[in-house]
């Protein structure tokens, strides 16, 4: 019984991680995304004065 459910359990588990690792990915992509932003609006108020 236990035997039969172990491939499940292994897929669940790897899909779980593969989830995690691109929400983290996801995550660092979208700060880094805003981190550029918020250096580009300061880039810009910097020119102007």
């Amino acid at each position: 019984m236990f035997s039969a459910c172990e491939p499940y359990f292994a897929v669940a588990c790897a899909r779980t991680i593969v989830l995690e690792m691109a929400f983290v990915q996801s995550t660092a992509w979208r700060q880094e995304r805003e981190l550029t932003f918020q250096g580009g609006i300061a880039h810009l108020l910097l020119r102007r004065m």
